[in-house]
């Protein structure tokens, strides 16, 4: 269990996502959670030439990435494969997670890397009662998506970080950055004036394949492409 204090006090209103992107850089959920996650990359043997980012990833954490692979773009879009996809946080902004799984597999190379954290069950337990919490993610749920995506060689593990705000705005500033509440609605207890919250952070990883698999559509229909069907070799039967 990870214990963090989050001192600081800062407003939030509505869904504005500039303000939603400072407050995630005063954080201490974010910037731990996102250190976290980068330093996984230190157990992986790839030098990605293009690496693409979702969610959420500070000018502190490209630049953390750029000088871990100073030869690879990083960015947010491309018409080209990725060698490396950094999700950081993403799952609370895409409720359909299986669907994201696979529009990943399809933008990595072969062999490429996807390295993700999401938000497990055990986030905001002590709050349940006050707020709603509909993207919260099941460690093996995410594994069997991972899978059914066709994904290779998954990793998943679990941290818990307990964080403790001082000030109310702090924790509806981390609630609402993270889609979870409007903070003109959220109304939720403190003890000693403080506000105690948990988040279970589930860390994953896992590659595309080296060779083409091609999987079945919702219709229950295998689509192929031209480029993956070898010519069939012509055989002769003349006797």
């Amino acid at each position: 269990m990870h214990r963090v204090d989050a001192p600081h006090n800062t407003q939030v209103g509505g869904n504005n996502l500039m303000l939603n992107a400072r407050h995630m850089t005063l954080s201490p959920l974010f910037s731990a959670t996102e250190e976290a996650l980068l330093t996984r990359l230190e157990w992986m043997a790839i030098q990605p030439k293009i690496i693409l980012y979702a969610g959420y990833l500070s000018t502190g954490g490209i630049e953390n990435l750029q000088a871990r692979y100073p030869d690879a773009v990083i960015t947010t879009t491309t018409p080209h494969p990725a060698d490396l996809i950094v999700a950081h946080l993403y799952a609370p902004l895409q409720q359909d997670m299986q669907t994201q799984l696979q529009a990943w597999r399809r933008q990595l190379t072969p062999n490429g890397l996807l390295i993700f954290s999401a938000l497990g069950l055990d986030t905001l337990q002590e709050y349940r009662e006050h707020l709603p919490c509909p993207f919260l993610m099941d460690m093996h749920d995410l594994g069997d998506g991972l899978i059914h995506a066709g994904l290779v060689d998954p990793v998943l593990e679990v941290e818990h970080y307990e964080l403790s705000y001082h000030h109310l705005e702090s924790l509806l500033g981390d609630l609402t950055a993270l889609n979870f509440i409007q903070p003109e609605t959220a109304h939720l207890p403190a003890h000693n004036n403080t506000w105690s919250a948990t988040y279970e952070m589930v860390y994953g990883h896992a590659f595309a394949p080296l060779t083409a698999t091609f999987s079945r559509g919702e219709e229950g229909v295998t689509r192929i492409p031209l480029a993956a069907l070898k010519p069939m070799k012509k055989t002769s039967n003349d006797g």
